[in-house]
C-alpha cells in the first residue's frame, strides 16, 4: 500500500509541474515560422559609375533647307584646324658652313695675287662679308675703337656701308702693294669669311692659261 501512495505522490508532483495555466507563458512556435525571411542585400553604388543623364536629347533633324541670298563668306559646320610639321627644306648649294670650304688651288692663287684691290671689288665685298667683318678689320690693322667709329658713323645706312667704308679706308691709306688682293683675301679667309673669298674667286673667274712662246 505504501508503494501506491508513493506513486500517487509522484503523479501529483508531475501534475503540479505541468500546470496548464503556465502554458500561456511558454513561447512555443514552429521553427519554420519563427525564422524571419532574409533581408535583401543592399547593392552598393560604384564610385566610378556615372550618373545617368536625365536631360532629353534633341531629336535628330533631317531635311534641313537653308536659303542664302546676297551672302559673303558663309560657313556651315565645324571648324577643323590641322597642325603640320614643316618639312625640312635643304639649304641652297651655295650656302655652306665655313668648315666645309677648303683652300682650293684657285683660292691659293687669289691669296698670292699682288694686284691692287679696286673700288668695284670693295663694293662687291661689302655685300658679301658677314658678321665677322670686325675680325677682318682687326686682321687689317684696325683696333676696336676704330671699328666702333665705322659702325657708329655709317650703321644708320646699314652694316654694308660700315664694311664698305672700312675697306675703302684700308685701300686709300696704304700703298698699292700693301692693299693687294692677296692680303685682303688672306684676312677674309682667316677672319672666317671664307664664303666671301669663294665668291670672289668665282667672280674673278679662272685665270687664262699662259700663251705658248
Amino acid at each position: 500500500m505504501s508503494s501506491g501512495c508513493d506513486d500517487s505522490a509522484d503523479l501529483a508532483a508531475d501534475a503540479s509541474l505541468l500546470d496548464p495555466s503556465g502554458f500561456e507563458n511558454l513561447n512555443i512556435s514552429d521553427d519554420k515560422k519563427s525564422e524571419s525571411p532574409p533581408k535583401p542585400k543592399e547593392r552598393r553604388k560604384s564610385s566610378t559609375s556615372k550618373p545617368k543623364d536625365k536631360t532629353k536629347r534633341p531629336e535628330s533633324i533631317s531635311n534641313v533647307q537653308m536659303n542664302f541670298v546676297n551672302t559673303h563668306e558663309v560657313h556651315v559646320g565645324h571648324n577643323f584646324t590641322y597642325y603640320a610639321t614643316p618639312q625640312f627644306v635643304p639649304a641652297p648649294e651655295f650656302v655652306r658652313s665655313t668648315s666645309a670650304l677648303k683652300k682650293t688651288s684657285e683660292i691659293k692663287e687669289l691669296m698670292s695675287c699682288k694686284d691692287a684691290v679696286t673700288k668695284e671689288e670693295i663694293f662687291w665685298l661689302s655685300s658679301h662679308v658677314g658678321k665677322h667683318w670686325r675680325d677682318v678689320g682687326i686682321l687689317l690693322g684696325y683696333d676696336n675703337g676704330q671699328l666702333d667709329q665705322f659702325e657708329d658713323d655709317y650703321s644708320r645706312r646699314g652694316i654694308k656701308q660700315s664694311i664698305y667704308q672700312m675697306l675703302l679706308d684700308w685701300k686709300n691709306s696704304r700703298p698699292e702693294e700693301e692693299a693687294s688682293v692677296g692680303i685682303l683675301s688672306k684676312a677674309l679667309w682667316k677672319g672666317k669669311e671664307r664664303e666671301a673669298v669663294q665668291g670672289w674667286v668665282n667672280r674673278r673667274g679662272k685665270p687664262e692659261p699662259p700663251s705658248s712662246a
